[in-house]
């Protein structure tokens, strides 16, 4: 029962699939591709495995590098994983399967310059907030803050606002950054007000040509 709830919070934290792209010793077994469905390991025991590659050798834990695709791209990282001895077959024990997708997901969040899940709990945290109360505070409901914290990616919009919202110094150049815009609109409108007021001089009516 503790396997099937792991793999539905990692099914709902995750609506699609992961690819892992394991990579085995070039001269001993060549490169291997294995699609993992986490669905395909509810029937796996804490017993030994023996590999479904080659069927002759037993999987083996080991710490080796594997690759996890998400939104089209691929990312490296060093991972518990179950490798054969004999064929160099790797893949992930199904109680590592939801860490190593976080990792993933965070990997993409950094190189895009997104919140990681950690640190979108820690600034819920640090405003004293719930999920529940998180999730108002955004305007969202409750189950995105927590996929976002389990590991699905934000879209850039969403993080943006998250930041507005928990970093005092982002705030303060955003307020900066508007106030200055309103001002150069402002000034602008005015402009415009002034010269449909009176009749256009030639200065003035070369500069509405090169506006247009």
């Amino acid at each position: 029962m503790m396997w099937e709830a792991l793999c539905a919070a990692f099914e709902e934290a995750h609506a699609d699939y992961y690819q892992v792209q394991t990579e085995g010793d070039q001269e001993e077994a060549g490169a291997l591709g294995v699609f993992v469905p986490h669905r395909s390991f509810l029937n796996m025991t804490r017993k030994a495995l023996k590999c479904p590659e080659c069927d002759r050798r037993y999987l083996q834990p080991a710490i080796t590098e594997l690759t996890g695709i998400t939104h089209g791209e691929s990312f490296a990282i060093a991972s518990d994983a179950l490798v054969c001895p004999n064929c160099g077959f790797k893949t992930i024990p199904v109680e590592k399967m939801g860490e190593f997708a976080l990792r993933i997901s965070d990997a993409y969040r950094e190189k895009y310059q997104l919140l990681t899940s950690s640190r979108i709990r820690d600034c819920r945290l640090d405003l004293g907030m719930s999920q529940q109360r998180f999730a108002d505070y955004l305007g969202v409901g409750s189950s995105s803050v927590k996929r976002w914290e389990l590991g699905q990616i934000q879209d850039k919009a969403m993080n943006n606002l998250m930041v507005l919202k928990t970093d005092l110094d982002a705030a303060r150049e955003n307020t900066v950054e508007v106030s200055t815009r309103l001002k150069q609109s402002v000034l602008g409108t005015g402009r415009t007000m002034a010269l449909s007021g009176r009749a256009l001089s030639g200065k003035d009516k070369y500069a509405v040509r090169r506006t247009k």
